[in-house]
């Protein structure tokens, strides 16, 4: 496998699409530095998913798009492809049989970067999976950039290392790894989310079978509730089924008073109807007399406009036709004119032709003879250009030399004037004042700038403590919330008791009790059992023995005031509470029951057996005191278990009465609790209110030293400017002297070098005047053979003149001659041509004035349409008045229509209410049918099989008390029992997903013991596979000494691999002792060491040969040379030698700035083309 090409689009500086052919197996890129040669190898690392920008020489993945250039704007986006040949199936998996394998990356200016295999979009791990254990990666030792053969050596020794799992495969094995590990983690955390839920579903599958036991009594409920609601259903719909028959009857009246009503509504507007035809058509025959009397109008206009227009056009033709007839004249005459002219101008240039050619030839003669008294002249002035150009240079001196002599002398004045000034100026300057000025307004903003950071940190101080007060208050906050949470939850709680004990003490009786009760005023009077206090753990035997006496009305007066006499069907029970105290004589034995009942009722007059009651812990207890009761005594347990001589009663089954006594001493304490939680309460929000009053003082603190804060910190800043200011004054001021100081030494200097420069010029001006003297006798010479020179030449040139004068008078008059000949000619033609158009046009007038004799026609049909026009205009008029009577009927019948229309609404309007009622009750009767329906009966078999005299309020009044029944249950949950078993599977089902996720936890950690195994022994082989190929390869590049690979731990799976290296002579302590160009010879050793183990399908090098000098480079070559035979190298080199090795030099260039270009040479054709 080897990388075939390399194609660029907009990458970097490659903004144009370039390919870069790879044809041999040793390809070098040369060219100038910063010309884009790197960009290559950065394109190759980008490719294979190199995700770091820093990594390819940039900030952000959007600067390797093109950027843009001098001449060139930006590119959106970049794109990289890489061809690789795959002829020898070195890959593995489904593109093994691939001969050819095509990567793209694309990326936009969005940071959009897209991948693309053998066309198909793709992802970024897929790259990396198809060449993981090849050695190519962002990261391998196939791809060697700048500087990294360097930091190989640098690299720590787990850095290292993975250069050789790379080159081991294991890369692979830590990737399964790692997603082994993963799963596994996941199968843990399903593993204890399993076994929450089974903690979850144990708790629920408790309450379901609790949930089970109270559906029974529900179900019974509602079993009543049911055939109670079909049978108020049944009422209804009865009682609406005959107000809808009603409806109808209505309904049928109006409709036949609707029906007679739209009769006469039809009768008047079937007259309306009559009278609007007639004034249609009535209309339409005015309309249609309209337009006849249009039409004729227009056509009278028309004939009168026509014999106008006539009479009009046949005045212009005539005097039309006299204008042609004038013009046709005229360009005869002109036509005549112009031939005669055409023929004159013909002779006189056949008579000027001879003198034209006479001319043309002294031209000639007298040119040659110009020429010869010419170069005469160009002798001449070459010398004496010559002897000007010999005086100029010591003229130019002479000059040059009094100029400078000027300027020198002025520059010595000028410099004079300037140490004058200079010294002026420095002693002007007051430094010392200065100094102590800003001395003095230093000291004043140190004092200033105390003050700031004094009242900074006390807004510091102020500012916790807001903070802990706000923090405080928000504690307080949530101890208030806590409390009134508890409180809600304390009083719903009693809310709740107190219904279930307002139910156990029949309080929420029969509608009839609560009316006796309320009329005989003793609703508010307590009963039995809120008078009671009982022993702890006693409750349930007294009520037991109570019964339904617990519910007994506890009233101070006699019970025979109330008429209790006339109550029917109504179980109910008087107290006096003015009976004496009951005697104490039985109060003596300690096992009595009633020794356990403290209250201040006479209970033992409604209750006598209670004196015979006794008690007992147990039920053996009970059987040993049962032997010696008499036959009036009993005995009852602490569980409730009632004894006799001779029989025994057991009440386990809950009623409404059961827990009365102990829920009226929870209610007790209740009431106490939620006391003193109010108490809390009420103190905390003391406490708060007294808090946020704290904080506010705080808070208002705080903004007053903010405010003073505000004013330290402008005072600081008036300090402070004024301080900058003083000081900048004074620096201003201390550098300003310093540089007048540099100013006089610079002045004096330059005095001296002027000085010295005005005597060279004295010197060069006396020598510049001796040579002038020379040249002066040469000049004169050549000034007396110029006035013979310039005579014979004056001469020639005149006869020249007056020849080209005469030349060029006789062109021109033959120009001339010639120029009016083609204009006489153009104007003939053009004069033709008009006199034809004039003929034609002629011929066209004549034949107008023909047409302008019909016009007398016109006249004739003029008086015909006039006629017409009266005839039409008489008609029209009777039509309009017929038409105004029928708009008067249809107003009339229309007034009778809309009052029948009226009539007629009014009963529709009637009927549309009586069918919104009756579709009402039809509503209804639907409604009661779904109903029926929802509850799965016929309602008519329902209305049939109703009993006689059931009433609407007294089934309401059945089924709200059976409602408010199922209510006082509370929340049932009637699928319990199906629930309950759904659950038990479902919980069943969750053990053996348990079961399954240990057994594949199991799995999972065998597999990575074995991926563990496998990777140790691979890098182990690997390790040392490369150390001896590196210590046979170092001796190769430097010419002798040793190295060796050591391993850094004693665990395979994460040892870190250092390198150890003495080249010849040499014995250092530490590899990093060696230098430069040593530290990247033995990187290269072990790159290739690598290499040799594992070759990865290409290797680019980026100047790797840069620190190494010849010999070293020659080693170099020689090795790469040697493994080219395996391995294709494309490397980039500024090395002579390191071109001279390769077989195809591909050269970079950047003749247009920020864009590079390709130059490829393949060495053996050239070498070939060179034979």
């Amino acid at each position: 496998m080897r990388l075939k090409s390399i194609k660029l689009a907009g990458f970097k500086s490659f903004v144009d699409v370039t390919t870069l052919d790879l044809r041999s197996n040793l390809t070098a890129i040369v060219g100038p530095n910063g010309c884009g040669k790197s960009n290559t190898i950065d394109a190759v690392r980008w490719v294979m998913g190199e995700s770091s920008a820093k990594n390819l020489r940039g900030e952000s993945m959007t600067d390797v798009i093109f950027n843009g250039s001098a001449t060139r704007k930006p590119l959106g986006q970049a794109s990289i492809e890489l061809i690789f040949d795959n002829t020898d199936n070195r890959l593995s998996g489904e593109y093994a049989n691939y001969a050819e394998l095509a990567l793209r990356r694309e990326v936009t200016r969005d940071g959009q970067s897209n991948y693309y295999l053998n066309g198909a979009r793709c992802r970024k791990r897929d790259i990396t999976d198809i060449f993981m254990g090849t050695g190519l990666g962002p990261k391998s030792y196939a791809i060697i950039e700048q500087g990294m053969i360097a930091r190989v050596l640098d690299s720590k020794p787990q850095e290292l290392r993975l250069f050789f799992e790379e080159a081991a495969g294991i890369s692979l094995y830590k990737k399964r790894r790692h997603d082994t590990m993963l799963r596994m983690q996941h199968t843990t955390e399903n593993l204890e989310r399993v076994q929450d839920i089974c903690t979850e579903l144990d708790k629920q599958l408790n309450k379901l079978n609790r949930q089970a036991k109270d559906a029974e009594k529900f179900t019974a409920y509602q079993q009543e509730q049911n055939l109670l609601t079909q049978q108020l259903l049944g009422v209804r719909a009865q009682t609406s089924a005959a107000e809808l028959q009603r409806s109808k009857a209505k309904l049928k009246e109006l409709l036949e008073q609707l029906e007679q009503h739209n009769r006469n509504k039809f009768t008047v507007s079937k007259t309306l109807q009559q009278h609007r035809d007639d004034h249609a058509i009535c209309s339409a025959a005015v309309n249609k007399n309209q337009e006849q009397f249009y039409n004729v109008v227009n056509t009278v206009s028309m004939l009168e406009q026509k014999i106008q227009h006539a009479a009009s056009r046949k005045q212009d033709m005539q005097i039309e036709a006299q204008q042609v007839a004038q013009e046709f004249q005229e360009i005869n005459n002109k036509l005549q004119q112009d031939k005669t002219i055409q023929a004159a101008l013909q002779e006189e240039l056949d008579q000027l032709q001879p003198q034209y050619i006479t001319a043309e030839q002294e031209v000639a003669g007298a040119t040659e003879i110009s020429s010869k008294a010419t170069n005469a002249a160009q002798v001449w002035q070459s010398s004496w250009d010559v002897v000007q150009r010999e005086v100029m240079l010591p003229s130019r001196d002479a000059e040059v030399g009094k100029t400078k002599i000027l300027q020198n002398e002025q520059e010595i004045r000028n410099a004079n004037a300037t140490v004058v000034k200079l010294k002026q100026e420095l002693d002007f300057f007051n430094l010392d004042d200065l100094q102590q000025e800003v001395l003095v307004l230093q000291q004043q903003q140190q004092q200033q700038q105390n003050e700031v950071d004094a009242v900074k940190e006390a807004i510091l101080n102020v500012v916790t403590n807001i903070k802990a007060q706000r923090i405080q208050n928000n504690t307080q906050e949530s101890i208030i919330n806590s409390m009134h949470t508890a409180l809600h939850t304390l009083e719903g709680k009693k809310a709740s008791l107190d219904v279930l004990q307002q139910e156990s003490l029949g309080k929420n009786c029969n509608k009839a009790i609560t009316a006796w009760l309320q009329q005989n005023e003793l609703a508010k009077e307590p009963r039995l059992g809120e008078l009671l206090s009982v022993t702890p753990g006693w409750e349930r035997a007294v009520e037991i023995v109570l019964g339904h006496n617990i519910e007994t009305i506890c009233i101070e007066q006699d019970p025979a005031n109330f008429g209790v006499d006339v109550l029917q069907d109504i179980n109910i029970t008087l107290l006096d509470l003015r009976d004496v105290a009951p005697k104490q004589d039985h109060l003596t034995a300690n096992n009595l029951l009633i020794n356990k009942i403290t209250t201040r009722i006479p209970i033992t007059t409604i209750l006598p057996s209670l004196n015979k009651i006794y008690i007992a812990d147990d039920m053996q207890a009970a059987l040993e005191l049962r032997k010696s009761l008499s036959h009036d005594a009993s005995i009852i347990t602490k569980h409730g278990v009632w004894l006799g001589t001779n029989w025994i009663k057991v009440v386990y089954a809950k009623d409404k009465n059961a827990g009365t006594l102990q829920r009226t001493q929870q209610l007790v304490a209740l009431q106490q609790e939620i006391l003193a939680v109010k108490q809390q309460l009420a103190a905390a929000q003391e406490q708060l209110k007294e808090n946020i009053e704290t904080l506010h003082e705080l808070e208002q603190k705080r903004d007053a030293l903010y405010n003073k804060q505000q004013e330290t910190v402008q005072l600081l800043a008036l300090h402070s400017s004024k301080h900058g200011s003083a000081a900048t004054r004074l620096d201003n001021m201390q550098h300003r002297i310093a540089q007048l100081h540099d100013d006089l030494k610079e002045q004096d200097l330059k005095i001296i070098a002027v000085n010295s420069n005005l005597t060279k010029n004295h010197v060069m001006v006396r020598q510049a005047a001796l040579q002038l003297s020379d040249l002066a006798d040469r000049k004169e010479i050549l000034e007396s053979t110029k006035l013979a020179i310039q005579a014979s030449g004056q001469k020639t040139t005149q006869q020249l003149e007056l020849a080209k004068n005469n030349f060029h008078t006789l062109s021109l008059k033959t120009q001339e001659l010639s120029g009016k000949h083609r204009a006489a000619a153009e104007n003939i033609v053009r004069l033709e041509q008009q006199h034809a158009a004039l003929q034609q046009r002629q011929t066209i007038i004549s034949a107008n004035l023909d047409g302008c004799a019909n016009a007398d026609a016109f006249n004739a049909d003029l008086i015909k349409d006039k006629k017409q026009r009266d005839t039409i205009a008489v008609e029209l008029e009777a039509a309009k008045t017929e038409l105004t009577q029928l708009g008067s009927n249809i107003i009339t019948v229309e007034s009778e229509c809309k009052v029948a229309t009226q009539q007629a609404a009014k009963v529709q309007r009637y009927v549309d209410d009586c069918r919104i009622s009756e579709q009402g009750f039809i509503v209804r009767q639907e409604t009661f049918m779904e109903e029926a329906d929802k509850l799965g009966v016929n309602l008519a078999t329902l209305i049939k099989q109703l009993p006689e005299g059931l009433q609407t309020h007294e089934l309401s009044g059945r089924l709200e008390k059976i409602t408010n029944s199922i209510a006082r249950l509370g929340a049932i949950n009637l699928a319990a029992i199906g629930e309950f078993a759904e659950e038990s599977k479902r919980r069943n089902d969750l053990q053996e997903q348990h079961d399954d996720l240990l057994q594949a936890l199991k799995t999972l950690e065998d597999a990575i013991k074995k991926i563990d195994i496998e990777t140790k022994d691979k890098f182990k082989a690997t390790y040392d596979a490369v150390n001896t190929n590196f210590q046979e390869l170092f001796p190769k590049l430097f010419g002798g000494g040793k190295a060796y690979l050591d391993l850094i731990g004693d665990d395979l799976l994460d040892a870190g691999v250092a390198v150890m290296a003495s080249p010849p002579g040499k014995r250092n302590a530490s590899i990093q002792l060696l230098s430069g160009g040593e530290k990247a010879l033995v990187a290269t050793a072990l790159v290739f060491a690598i290499f040799q183990l594992n070759p990865a399908p290409f290797c680019m090098l980026d100047e790797v040969d840069a620190p190494l000098d010849d010999a070293n480079v020659g080693r170099f070559c020689n090795l790469v040379r040697h493994m080219s035979a395996k391995v294709q190298f494309i490397y980039i080199s500024h090395n002579k030698l390191a071109m001279e090795m390769a077989h195809q030099l591909v050269g970079v260039t950047m003749r247009e700035p920020g864009v590079s270009r390709l130059v490829a040479v393949d060495m053996e054709e050239a070498l070939a083309m060179a034979v």
